[in-house]
């Protein structure tokens, strides 16, 4: 059995071939952050429902700014009949056709058998047969050896199991899962079934829990036919068992996210006994949070009891875990924030994703797309590829710094917290106004005070979310 070649991030260099085809030479991988990257490349056009291609770049334009590996890029989407005007018959726009345009890629369907192959007749078996064999004809003019090759898939499952465990605690879903829907690389190349999972039930399978598997499982057959074809022996039981370390490590970095916390500035390799409890402790709060026996309303009142239970610690002045643990946190950050400030902070990119991302779920952007379709036209999609970009971005803590945390923003209204102040900030870009509050009920008075509609967001009642959030932060703001 061949051994697994090292793949820690950054140390595989691959050369110009790393990439098969010629059609696809320029392409390299780079070995910074696992992406691939494209020049002077064809494109691909694909014909789909007009309200499926919409939806796939609505969510690759949004999700592929905070995917760590991203997805396929959609340049267009070119509308095949006349626009519809205001209306037109419900039953019109899903009759609609439209040409969706991405980037030239390559999935692993290229080098597996099809689905159908049993179905097909024997005649068509043997073409399949012949197609799958000159696609590894052209893969080894590629890579060369097996050892190149192998290097390549290793890397492939070390960027899908960062992004499988960054959506894990995100809850992100690539829906319906096989070789078409992924790059050889990892990329999410098919999201018509993407989006923020809130749909679990007690009587519904929990799809988070198994997608990893899944994809992995995708690579692990594109091995096996490696070896089949080449008559080689890469273990493939070693692949599977490397995914899954490094699906474990990346899920103890992002897990820290999901309380709000910046994992990127974390320090793995010196953790100390009460980082490791506090990491089991966080671990078995998004397990608990993604038990599909909670609604999203249960799992963001779960997830404030969770906040309180060690970030609360403040209060005691004895050496106790959850004083460490406070110490813990304030050293993971690395901030002069007060304690107070910290846990603002924290509950508000925690609540934030679980009130607002309801928003980007797969049927709640289907149902906006076909709304807009329908009342507004066409020519209005691509504004509204804009919000749900801006949406997903600032949930996602794109928007925050070191001087601000987002709570709220839409194209008319911004409100944040400024820890440096202990402050909360409301912003009326209509109005060219701007106030500051010390004080919670001072900030939610006012508030209620304006035009519930200018907290509208696509798909989503901004003004209700907004109101629940400011419900959750009255819980941990010591000075309310």
């Amino acid at each position: 059995m061949n051994s697994l070649p090292s793949s820690q991030p950054g140390r595989i260099a691959l050369n110009d071939l790393s990439m098969p085809f010629g059609e696809l030479q320029n392409n390299k991988l780079d070995a910074k952050n696992g992406k691939t990257k494209t020049t002077a490349t064809p494109l691909r056009k694909t014909k789909l429902s007009l309200i499926d291609a919409t939806c796939n770049a609505i969510i690759s334009h949004a999700f592929n700014q905070v995917l760590p590996i991203g997805t396929v890029e959609v340049k267009s989407v070119q509308h095949l009949s006349s626009p519809l005007t205001v209306g037109e018959s419900k039953t019109t726009a899903p009759n609609e056709h439209a040409i969706s345009i991405t980037n030239t890629v390559i999935s692993p369907a290229k080098f597996i058998n099809s689905i159908s192959y049993g179905d097909l007749s024997p005649a068509d078996q043997r073409l399949e047969t012949f197609r799958i064999r000159e696609a590894y004809r052209e893969l080894n003019n590629a890579f060369k050896s097996e050892h190149s090759f192998s290097q390549f898939i290793t890397r492939s499952l070390d960027n899908c199991a960062r992004q499988c465990s960054y959506c894990y605690v995100h809850g992100i879903s690539l829906g319906s899962i096989s070789p078409e829907s992924l790059t050889i690389d990892g990329q999410w190349a098919r999201l018509i079934e993407a989006g923020v999972d809130i749909s679990r039930t007690s009587s519904t399978p929990d799809t988070l829990h198994q997608e990893h598997n899944e994809i992995a499982s995708v690579f692990i057959k594109w091995a096996c036919y490696y070896n089949s074809f080449n008559k080689t022996n890469i273990d493939t039981q070693c692949l599977l068992q490397f995914f899954n370390d490094k699906y474990n490590q990346y899920l103890e970095r992002y897990v820290f996210e999901f309380i709000g916390l910046d994992s990127e500035i974390t320090n793995f390799a010196t953790l100390p006994a009460e980082r490791n409890f506090l990491l089991k402790l966080l671990h078995a709060t998004v397990q608990k949070l993604s038990s599909p026996v909670y609604s999203n309303e249960q799992r963001v009142h779960l997830l404030v009891n969770e906040l309180m239970s060690f970030m609360e610690s403040n209060r005691s002045m004895n050496n106790t875990r959850q004083t460490r643990l406070m110490k813990t946190v304030s050293e993971f950050v690395r901030s002069p924030h007060t304690t107070n400030s910290q846990r603002i902070i924290c509950t508000i990119k925690a609540g934030r994703r679980f009130i607002f991302s309801e928003a980007l779920a797969n049927q709640s952007i289907r149902d906006t797309v076909s709304a807009v379709i329908e009342h507004k036209g066409v020519n209005n999609l691509e504004s509204l590829a804009e919000k749900y970009r801006e949406l997903t971005s600032w949930l996602f803590n794109k928007l925050d710094s070191s001087v601000h945390t987002t709570i709220f923003i839409n194209n008319h209204i911004r409100c944040y917290f400024v820890p440096v102040t202990e402050s909360y900030v409301f912003e009326s870009f209509d109005d060219g106004v701007r106030f500051s509050f010390l004080q919670l009920d001072e900030l939610s008075n006012y508030i209620k005070s304006q035009n519930k509609l200018a907290f509208h967001l696509p798909g989503f009642h901004g003004y209700k979310g907004l109101m629940t959030l400011l419900e959750l932060l009255k819980k941990v703001d010591s000075k309310k």
